[in-house]
């Protein structure tokens, strides 16, 4: 696939009718609501008057019998007559006879000549939207029609023997009307799905995320209807990273290291609000509960956040690598048992140098010695180059993406700068996957 557009094949059609099936039988309810009010309020009747005629010539309708070489004579010409009632001359006549408001064509679909089989016998039919209005069109237009064809062929005599109605008539039965309806409604709502499908550029579950990023998920957070704020309070509260989801997750990602003998990783993503921040503290703090000595490190210098979380104050990281504080002064511990901190500490203008530095790299490598394993918070690697250089240094890179937020082509970019740079992508991590409580 070559840019971010997905290309629906046949076989995909199904799964994307799964995974949009909220819009799809949202569509298809409210078209069907339509249809059902429309056919109840709005739908107007539809009146049918028709007249029955005898077409003979003159001598015939003095006769008690007509002959049949005569009538079969007759019958030759029925299709004649039948052409002659849908003329334009005779709609409009009638239409200027009776001062209607409608085109010559659209009167001509409401007029219809039927002969019957083997007779002399012709209906006219009329079918208007008003009753009373029926009658007089089918009475003028029975009448035009007599004149023209007594103008034409002489010879031939016209009788009106009854007339019929008007009457209401269904031009669909209610089971035909709400079965085509319901066909449309559903074309509709998968045309409509497809089209939401073909542009919806974000990455909407976990099967885009392996399907478009190429990266195995490990697992997937679902979207929680409190604010930033409030899921920060439950990670304090350890309410948050003790949910059967969480602790899927990190079993998918001990699996994994273990599997890629990776110790340090790099947690980023393609852009802000992503929820980075949130997952590494997760992470960490659950790898912490299973046994696992873990340090946390903020090294997202441009926008720390680690300290608000754990409610740290003073020197971190930058104090640390610009040498104005000692390692111990910059790890603290916390409520967590075996989760060590380093916040971000005082900021720096220049956190792209500090980051590559050779005090980092020292700094990573010492770690290793101490910890089990090193989460590193890092800026959004679609924006900043912090998560690409760490990438380097470390063992690992895990990328969070946020369902229905996420944009495709800026996911994509983010882990071919992290393949560029030669770093190794561990998997992704789809966050607000679905709302909770």
């Amino acid at each position: 696939m070559e840019g971010t557009k997905v290309y629906i094949e046949f076989k995909d059609i199904f799964t994307i009718m799964i995974k949009r099936k909220r819009i799809l039988f949202a569509v298809v309810i409210t078209a069907l609501i339509a249809s059902i009010f429309y056919r109840i309020q709005l739908m107007k009747p539809v009146y049918e008057a028709r007249a029955s005629v005898i077409i003979g010539n003159a001598l015939e309708f003095e006769e008690t019998q007509f002959k049949i070489d005569d009538i079969v004579h007759i019958q030759n010409y029925m299709q004649t007559y039948v052409m002659l009632l849908k003329t334009n001359v005779v709609a409009e006549k009638t239409i200027d006879t009776l001062n209607l408001d409608i085109s010559v064509g659209e009167f001509k679909n409401r007029i219809q000549g039927v002969p019957q089989p083997k007779t002399q016998f012709m209906e006219i039919k009329v079918k208007w939207d008003n009753s009373d209005q029926a009658k007089v069109v089918l009475d003028t237009i029975t009448e035009i029609f007599i004149q023209e064809a007594h103008r034409i062929y002489p010879a031939y005599k016209i009788k009106i023997l009854e007339k019929v109605g008007p009457y209401t008539i269904d031009t669909l039965s209610n089971v035909l009307f709400y079965l085509v309806s319901f066909i449309i409604s559903l074309l509709a709502a998968i045309s409509i799905v497809l089209i939401v499908e073909y542009f919806d550029d974000t990455i909407a579950s976990e099967e885009d995320v392996e399907k478009l990023l190429n990266l195995p998920v490990l697992g997937s957070i679902p979207k929680y209807k409190k604010s930033e704020n409030d899921i920060l309070n439950l990670i304090k509260r350890n309410e948050y990273s003790s949910s059967d989801f969480v602790w899927a997750f990190r079993t998918n990602f001990l699996f994994q290291s273990r599997k890629l003998g990776i110790q340090s990783i790099v947690v980023t993503s393609p852009r802000h609000q992503e929820g980075k921040t949130t997952i590494a503290s997760i992470l960490a703090i659950s790898l912490a509960q299973g046994g696992k000595k873990t340090l946390l490190i903020d090294c997202d210098l441009r926008s720390p956040s680690i300290h608000d979380i754990f409610s740290l104050n003073g020197v971190g990281l930058s104090n640390f690598l610009i040498g104005n504080s000692d390692l111990i002064d910059a790890i603290y511990g916390s409520k967590f048992r075996n989760l060590y901190l380093m916040p971000a500490g005082f900021s720096t203008l220049h956190p792209v140098e500090l980051i590559s530095s050779n005090g980092m790299r020292s700094l990573l490598t010492n770690m290793k010695e101490k910890f089990d394993y090193i989460i590193i918070d890092t800026p959004p690697v679609g924006l900043f180059t912090e998560a690409q250089v760490l990438s380097q240094l470390t063992d690992g890179c895990l990328m969070v993406v946020s369902a229905k937020e996420s944009d495709r082509k800026m996911s994509l970019k983010a882990v071919k700068l992290i393949q560029y740079a030669e770093g190794r992508i561990l998997g992704a991590l789809l966050n607000k996957s679905a709302d909770s409580k």
